[in-house]
């Protein structure tokens, strides 16, 4: 709908340990007719990119702390890597930073589980599209709407292929890193799509690990 704009809202670069580069991952989004990613690399601060269009580029980064991975938009300025969760949280917080834990249910991939209920969140990744057990996810959405959290969803892509399996929809208008993180907070938002299975990991893992793939450049 022309009313609706979507957002992916975690992806990885080859600046942490995704297989392609900033650049590469916005003409891909662009091509799926995405308007906008949210690059979220491990603890690396997040790409300084100009966009010469209309679509938009949130910064971020997903913070490994002691009890699990958090996503942090609006991000200038990134904590340690393993800091307490309690602590990223007044970090966070200190900076204005819109705070959303990942994955927290996925017991194989660093959710940080019913932590979720006693951190001080501003929404929670409830469509994740790198969960392998889609049941992690249904348990996100359903702790969401106890805690009366607004939901995102986001492809955890690390290539291009994968972008935009799951994503998040904001109603329009929406121009800038503001509006988006804006809506984020006041809840203007619906995650939307799926896990896209195992079988990208497997391709991802080939060209990473086997094929010696890396990105001709990183900015």
């Amino acid at each position: 709908m022309e009313d609706e704009i979507r957002i992916d809202l975690h992806i990885h670069t080859a600046r942490s340990d995704g297989l392609d580069t900033p650049k590469e991952m916005i003409r891909g989004a662009i091509r799926k007719g995405l308007a906008g990613v949210a690059i979220t690399d491990h603890d690396v601060p997040p790409p300084l990119i100009k966009m010469n269009n209309d679509f938009i580029v949130i910064p971020g980064v997903e913070v490994t702390t002691n009890k699990g991975h958090i996503l942090l938009l609006g991000v200038y300025e990134i904590p340690p890597k393993n800091i307490d969760l309690f602590e990223l949280i007044d970090f966070a917080r200190e900076r204005a930073y819109v705070i959303i834990p990942a994955h927290p249910y996925d017991i194989f991939r660093s959710g940080i589980g019913d932590l979720v209920k006693k951190i001080d969140c501003d929404a929670i990744e409830v469509i994740n599209g790198g969960t392998f057990i889609n049941f992690f996810n249904k348990k996100a959405k359903k702790v969401a709407k106890e805690l009366n959290k607004p939901m995102t969803g986001g492809s955890d892509a690390h290539y291009v292929e994968v972008i935009g399996s799951a994503f998040t929809i904001f109603q329009n208008p929406v121009d800038d890193v503001d509006d988006v993180l804006d809506f984020i907070i006041k809840g203007k938002i619906v995650p939307y799509g799926k896990p896209y299975g195992v079988f990208p990991k497997i391709k991802r893992f080939i060209k990473k690990k086997l094929l010696g793939h890396s990105p001709k450049e990183l900015d």
